[in-house]
């Protein structure tokens, strides 16, 4: 065997838990990486530290239990570890200390046995698995029932499994279905820097990638074990890209048949280029504070034009949320790219948009003028209003925006690129589908009528505040 530096992140969580520290994580890990015979390990290596200690393995399926209980059990005694010789069984072994481990399944025995840690690993036995409702609810009911209930308040719980589809355990986990305090980890198999000193998964074709998860090592037996860079982008390559999305990099999205995008098509880089002109795009609601969890999300985007002609998506701020807050957060977006304007979709509410950043403005100067105690002029922000036509032509509007960006199929060259990631603003472009609903997200609202606006129309110079616009 090698040394699993490559799975260093699922160790130091069973390090802290040995360390008496309560754990809550879930890890997402690309199949045939070691991980399940890594685990087998980690949990030999608890009961030598923690002997008295009962814990819970869970798999997809007893038969696979069994066979893991097996492996386990030989770790341990190779480990050290005192077995009792009268509790030795596969589904059941303890340490003559009290401790031990319960091997059990999605469909197995759990009920009644404790665990001051239990580990989930592979609930799912394939694709075809995850992609079924009802071994989907099979796994999350026996989650809940066999595993969250097996412990008390300082029982630690590790989810370790392959990404297969949004809703798997981990997406379900991660929409904070069970609780909040969750850890979630992502551990692509090609990667790149992210910015802050750690790693995020590179984006389709991979080019960009500068480490693989595991690299290739020989074994002591002679065989290899792990990818080159290269050879790792052309098995990603040779994938459909939903697979490897999902399963080799962590990032499942949902497989709409009518989304308008997907996400080979988006262009990305690093950082921009010189740019002409920077603008904030807002497709806003109407909505209150208190009504804002049941709205539509307010969309707010932020788009330049590049001195070459090109557009640049330089940030996304969209999330449900009222009129006050959207207010605010388009004119922070503004400030914080040093933007010419605010533009905003008319169609709903007009002026009155208008006026909710105005109002803004005006409660800044009068928060700026109570702290400093002198008066405080209202800062002047161009804003825009912007009548797009009839609400219902959105998918319209979107096939446009759609047109602007790049076609690998048929080689033709993007007029918009992405800087960066703008992780919920994709995932719309990717799985929206106005086939299916009416309903139009703001996000890709906003980027419609930012698009259209700095490509397909004329410059419109602003319509700049005067002092009457504050008297309301």
């Amino acid at each position: 065997m090698v040394r699993p530096d490559h799975l260093a992140p699922v160790l130091a969580l069973f390090e802290r838990i040995a360390r008496g520290e309560r754990v809550r994580a879930c890890v997402s890990i690309p199949s045939q990486h070691g991980k399940s015979q890594t685990v087998l390990h980690a949990l030999a290596w608890l009961l030598v530290r923690r002997p008295t200690w009962p814990l819970i393995y869970l798999t997809y399926q007893q038969e696979q239990s069994d066979d893991q209980s097996h492996k386990a059990r030989g770790i341990a005694r190779a480990a050290g570890v005192d077995l009792a010789a009268d509790r030795a069984n596969l589904r059941m072994w303890r340490t003559s200390a009290g401790g031990g481990c319960l091997f059990t399944s999605v469909d197995g025995p759990g009920a009644g046995q404790p665990a001051q840690v239990a580990v989930v690993d592979d609930p799912y036995k394939n694709r075809a698995a995850a992609l079924s409702g009802a071994v989907r609810k099979q796994v999350r009911d026996t989650f809940s029932s066999v595993v969250l209930q097996r412990g008390q308040e300082t029982m630690s719980v590790v989810v370790v499994h392959t990404r297969w589809l949004e809703d798997d355990l981990i997406g379900d986990i991660e929409r904070g279905e069970f609780g909040e305090g969750w850890e979630v980890v992502n551990l692509p198999m090609l990667a790149e820097p992210d910015g802050a000193g750690g790693w995020m998964p590179s984006p389709s074709p991979y080019a960009t990638a500068t480490r693989v998860l595991n690299p290739q090592r020989a074994l002591p037996d002679g065989r290899v074990f792990g990818w080159t860079l290269e050879g790792a982008r052309r098995l990603l390559l040779s994938l459909p890209e939903h697979d490897a999305e999902s399963m080799a990099q962590g990032r499942p999205r949902r497989r709409v048949d009518g989304a308008l995008w997907q996400d080979g098509d988006i262009a990305r880089l690093d950082g921009a280029p010189p740019l002409s002109r920077v603008v904030v795009f807002v497709d806003p609601n109407q909505a209150s504070e208190g009504n804002a969890s049941k709205a539509d999300d307010a969309g707010i985007v932020t788009l330049a034009r590049g001195q070459d002609g090109n557009v640049y998506v330089l940030g996304d701020a969209s999330r449900r949320m009222g009129v006050e807050t959207w207010a605010a957060v388009a004119v922070a977006e503004y400030d914080a790219h040093n933007a010419a304007e605010i533009v905003l979709e008319g169609d709903g509410g007009g002026e009155l948009n208008a006026q909710a950043i105005r109002a803004h403005l005006l409660a800044e100067a009068s928060e700026r003028s109570r702290r400093e105690g002198r008066y405080v002029a209202p800062r002047v922000v161009p804003v825009r209003v912007v009548k797009v036509g009839a609400r219902g032509d959105k998918r319209g509007r979107c096939e446009t925006a759609r047109a602007l960006y790049g076609d690998a199929k048929s080689g033709r060259v993007s007029r918009v690129y992405h800087v960066g990631r703008h992780h919920r603003l994709e995932r719309s472009m990717t799985t929206h589908d106005f086939a299916t609903t009416s309903r139009s997200p703001g996000d890709l609202d906003a980027l419609s009528l930012g698009l259209s606006t700095l490509v397909l129309e004329p410059d419109a110079a602003p319509r700049i505040a005067t002092e009457d616009d504050y008297d309301f």
